[in-house]
C-alpha cells in the first residue's frame, strides 16, 4: 500500500482558508471596536479638560456659564464679531489661538476619531472636535449681562449637557431632520454637563437630553 505524501490536498488548503476567512470576518468588527472605545476614552479625557476650563471661565465671571458666542461690543448689531467659546476659553486650557491658526492642534481638535480639522477663530464646519448647546445660546436682548446663564438657575447640572462630540455648534434637537451631533464612538457620544462630569452616552439617550433653550434647562 502506498503510504500518502506529505502536504496538503487542494480541499483540506481551501478548508484552512475558509476557517481563516470566517475568524477574520468575526475579529476583525471587534477588533474596531476595541480601537474606537480606546480613542472614545482619550476624547473623554479631553473633553474634561476643555469642561474645567468653561467651569474656571465660570468662576472668574460670578459663577455663570458663556453664552455659545459672546460679542466683542454691545449692543449687537449687523457689524459685530463674536468671541465663540472656543476662544474664550483658550486661556483657560493653557492654549492660544496662535496654536490654532499654526496648525499644531490641541484639545479643541481633541478627539481622535474626528477626521476634520480646520481654525477660523470660531466654531464652524471642520473647526473642532466639540459643539455647545443650544441651551446657552441666549437672544441677544437687553444687556450683555444676560447671555450668561448663572449655575444657580440650572435646574439640573447633573442632566444638563454644556458640550459633546459634534460637527457644527449649536447643538440643539428641535429642528427634524437637523443634526449636529457626531455619534462618531461607536454609535455614541461623550457629553461634558454642568456639574463637571463627562459621560458617554449612546445616540438616543443623547438626543433626549435639553438642548434646545434656557427655558429647557432652567425648568
Amino acid at each position: 500500500m502506498e503510504s500518502r505524501k506529505n502536504g496538503f490536498t487542494l480541499i483540506e488548503l481551501l478548508v484552512v482558508v475558509a476557517i481563516i476567512a470566517v475568524l477574520v470576518s468575526i475579529l476583525l468588527p471587534a477588533l474596531s471596536r476595541a480601537r474606537e472605545s480606546a480613542r472614545q476614552i482619550v476624547c473623554a479625557a479631553h473633553e474634561r479638560q476643555l469642561l474645567s476650563g468653561i467651569l474656571y471661565y465660570a468662576q472668574e465671571n460670578g459663577d455663570k456659564i458663556a453664552h455659545y458666542a459672546l460679542p466683542q461690543e454691545w449692543p449687537v448689531h449687523a457689524g459685530t464679531n463674536y468671541n465663540h467659546w472656543n476662544k474664550y476659553i483658550l486661556p483657560y486650557i493653557n492654549e492660544t489661538e496662535q496654536q490654532y491658526l499654526d496648525g499644531q492642534g490641541g484639545l479643541l481638535k481633541g478627539c481622535p476619531s474626528d477626521n476634520k480639522y480646520g481654525w477660523n477663530g470660531w466654531v464652524q464646519h471642520f473647526d473642532v472636535s466639540y459643539s455647545y448647546s443650544n441651551a446657552f445660546r441666549k437672544p441677544y436682548i437687553n444687556s450683555f449681562s444676560d447671555l450668561f446663564v448663572p449655575i444657580a438657575m440650572i435646574a439640573d447640572p447633573t442632566k444638563t449637557p454644556i458640550f459633546c462630540d459634534g460637527k457644527f455648534s449649536p447643538v440643539y434637537t428641535h429642528m427634524p431632520g437637523i443634526t449636529r451631533f457626531d455619534f462618531r464612538h461607536n454609535g455614541g457620544a461623550n457629553v461634558s454637563f454642568a456639574d463637571g462630569h463627562v459621560n458617554y452616552l449612546i445616540a438616543n439617550k443623547i438626543l433626549d437630553l435639553p438642548w434646545n433653550t434656557f427655558a429647557d434647562i432652567s425648568e
